[in-house]
């Protein structure tokens, strides 16, 4: 599983204009696997797909936090603070980031991000 470095917001500029090990170029039917581990303090992270470049989209969020998928978070105080998720995503061929979306990304001690496709 790849090792990714979790963003504190989405990019602004197209996944060609990042640094090596900030995205995972992706082509997946099915899901993207995230784990996530904090230290310091708790995190909750969600991928975000580049559509055309630099037009980076969360997956599966919605304005409606029942109506969309939950983000993956991870609490220090709670297994280690490992957290393990999957995000259906409907099939991307796209480059993918992990963006913190609450907390702090300096409590982000490590991130990966794979595909997790299902057996057809």
């Amino acid at each position: 599983m790849p090792l990714i470095t979790a963003l504190a917001a989405a990019p602004v500029v197209a996944s060609t204009a990042l640094a090596a090990g900030t995205f995972l170029p992706c082509h997946t039917f099915d899901y993207l696997r995230v784990r996530i581990k904090a230290l310091g303090g708790t995190v909750e992270v969600r991928p975000y797909y580049e559509l055309a470049p630099g037009d980076w989209w969360p997956l599966r969020a919605d304005a409606v936090a029942a109506a969309g998928s939950a983000n993956v978070t991870a609490n220090p105080a709670v297994r280690g603070g490992k957290s393990d998720g999957a995000f259906h995503s409907m099939g991307l061929s796209c480059a993918v980031v992990l963006v913190v979306e609450v907390g702090n990304v300096a409590h982000v001690a490590e991130a990966y991000l794979d595909i997790a496709d299902t057996e057809t």
